[in-house]
């Protein structure tokens, strides 16, 4: 889709072969791998999880190095092609992730990471899922969407205000969760706090222009990573163990986000707690 979005033909060449190859290669490899962790193949094969992981990153890495430099010359880049270029960051860091998930499954004493099975895996869905993944598919959605209906792309200073605050609120929030997971004194409700911030505005954006594509992906993920659980005390609702200053900026968020998108279940979530 990049082509399609900077209106420049791919620069791609023979660097597009080694990127598939080294992809393919590397996820036949942690296929392997998984398989001997499953104990259907040897166990020497182990090594062949984050030695696939490596393969993938560079091959995807050659694939990065050729759309970074699409992107590169059809500058200044449209609304569409800046949430793509965020997106493909986001991407790095998810596949660094993958590759630190193999180490610590093939060497474990190699890593001298404790967590990293688990806060390594917030990590890895918060820069693939909500960053790489959903910001890829608003700018792609944003071109396609004034391809066929014929409408300007650019949205003003509401749609520069919207990328700020997506691409800000999300960098953010993997940055603290990153900090937090090596041991930095960070409260959850930073965490919170710093995407509630983001939601925020995104919902008022979304309450005076319905069409706003990254406005709506925003909430939708905002208020799906909202636990509804709560802790195991029936008469404790709320998704963190504790109170912390601040808690009024998430339940804002929740209830706006109910209102703008509708969501009749995160409105109600929001007035529970």
């Amino acid at each position: 889709f990049i082509p399609v979005i900077t209106a420049r033909g791919s620069v791609a060449g023979i660097s597009a072969l080694v990127s598939l190859l080294a992809i393919l290669l590397g996820l036949a490899a942690m296929e392997a791998g998984f398989l001997a962790l499953a104990g259907h193949l040897p166990p020497a094969l182990l090594a062949a999880l984050p030695g696939g992981g490596v393969l993938v990153l560079a091959g995807v890495g050659v694939a990065l190095a050729t759309l970074s430099r699409t992107l590169w010359q059809a500058r200044p880049l449209p609304l569409s092609a800046r949430f793509v270029a965020a997106g493909l960051v986001f991407l790095l860091a998810a596949l660094a992730m993958g590759i630190v998930f193999g180490c610590a499954f093939a060497a474990p004493g190699l890593i001298g990471w404790a967590r990293a099975l688990t806060d390594g895996l917030r990590l890895h869905l918060l820069a693939g899922f909500i960053g790489w993944f959903t910001l890829t598919a608003v700018g792609v959605s944003y071109r396609l969407i004034s391809m066929f209906t014929l409408a300007p792309e650019e949205r003003g200073v509401p749609g520069e205000t919207i990328f700020g605050l997506v691409v800000g609120g999300l960098a953010g929030a993997w940055l603290l969760v990153f900090a937090q997971a090596f041991g930095a004194p960070v409260p959850d409700v930073l965490v919170s706090a710093a995407m509630a911030f983001a939601v925020r505005c995104a919902g008022e954006v979304l309450l005076s222009g319905p069409d706003e594509l990254s406005a709506r992906a925003l909430l939708r993920d905002f208020a799906a990573s909202v636990d509804d659980t709560g802790d195991a005390r029936p008469r404790w609702p709320w998704p963190r163990p504790r109170l912390a200053y601040g808690n009024g900026s998430v339940v804002e968020a929740l209830l706006l986000a109910g209102t703008a998108l509708p969501d009749l279940d995160a409105h109600q979530r929001g007035l529970e707690l």
